[in-house]
């Protein structure tokens, strides 16, 4: 049976949940390379700011998911996988917008991407528990093959993300921005036809 196999209720043009969850994995997956490479990209070159403020804007994007990761996994527990990541997912277009209107305005600033980096930090703490809790429930009774199919995923969208963020200086900061935040809206749209 393949992921692309038609969906339980026999409507042929539905993929099944392994492929929703695939899809909507890699989108998350293919936002979060080109954000990578972006918020580095953004604070060392473009705000030219010292090797300290890059680790202090670094840690204000990673410590909020660790923080709150267990608290992500309780209310996924809680409320279900999906709807979290549906909820997580749909928010973390607005840290993406709101940081493009303030490149095209060129007010781009260190404080600017501090609050960027704590909104889609905290939102990260929510999205990965409610992702992986769903994994289960979409292997079909195969995990470890599934495992390997998401982590494959994960690992091949994510470098092209990195590869599409690595031409900002070509297409411009604010059309890799423009991108992630469209990548990103996939998600809550996959994720819902599990």
């Amino acid at each position: 049976m393949s992921i692309f196999d038609e969906g339980s209720r026999g409507d042929s043009s539905r993929l099944n949940p392994l492929a929703w969850y695939l899809v909507g994995t890699g989108s998350w997956f293919a936002s979060h390379g080109i954000q990578n490479v972006m918020f580095a990209w953004l604070v060392t070159i473009v705000l030219n700011e010292s090797p300290m403020m890059v680790g202090v804007a670094q840690l204000a994007l990673l410590f909020p998911a660790t923080l709150l990761m267990l608290v992500g996994g309780s209310l996924s527990d809680r409320l279900g996988g999906k709807r979290v990541a549906v909820v997580s997912q749909s928010l973390a277009v607005f840290p993406l917008g709101t940081l493009a209107i303030f490149l095209l305005l060129d007010h781009l600033s260190f404080g600017v991407m501090i609050a960027y980096a704590i909104a889609i930090g905290s939102l990260q703490a929510f999205v990965t528990p409610a992702r992986d809790g769903m994994l289960n429930s979409v292997a079909q009774g195969n995990i470890q093959r599934t495992v390997v199919k998401v982590t494959l995923i994960q690992f091949l969208v994510q470098m092209g993300g990195f590869t599409l963020a690595g031409t900002a200086d070509t297409i411009g900061v604010s059309r890799d921005t423009e991108t992630a935040g469209q990548t990103t809206l996939k998600l809550p749209v996959l994720v819902a036809g599990i």
